[in-house]
């Protein structure tokens, strides 16, 4: 009778062990946190970018980062490297003309570039102490 139970695919054994030839292997809960982490970085780059483009308070941003931290079980440290890389993301796609651009940030003067610059420091850092 052991033998037929040993012979049967549907068996486990009483350790809790998978059998040599199961279909089931280490690969599955590596592909699987690959998955997750695939899917948190989309989610938190398409937050950011909706909070960018539809102007929503940077309050409604730290509580979505945050759930998507708690529902994905991520870290600070991911949550904020994947909000820099959104960052740096948008700030290479967003166009730019050669000359155009360049000569209008020169013209500006340090008090604006300093402020915007600092606006976004400030909005990272938030992100950062809220995760």
């Amino acid at each position: 009778m052991e033998d037929d139970l040993e012979n049967d695919d549907s068996f486990l054994p009483p350790s809790g062990e998978l059998k040599p030839n199961s279909t089931y292997s280490d690969d599955d809960d590596h592909e699987d946190s690959r998955d997750d982490s695939y899917y948190f970085e989309k989610e938190v780059e398409a937050t950011f970018l909706r909070v960018v483009h539809e102007n929503i308070q940077e309050s409604h941003l730290i509580l979505e980062i945050n759930s998507l931290k708690l529902s994905y079980n991520k870290l600070a440290a991911d949550c904020a490297g994947v909000v820099f890389s959104a960052m740096m993301k948008y700030a290479l796609d967003t166009p730019h003309s050669s000359t155009g651009g360049v000569l209008n940030y020169e013209r500006r003067s340090k008090k604006e570039v300093t402020d915007q610059e600092f606006s976004l420091s400030k909005t990272h850092n938030n992100i950062l102490t809220e995760c």
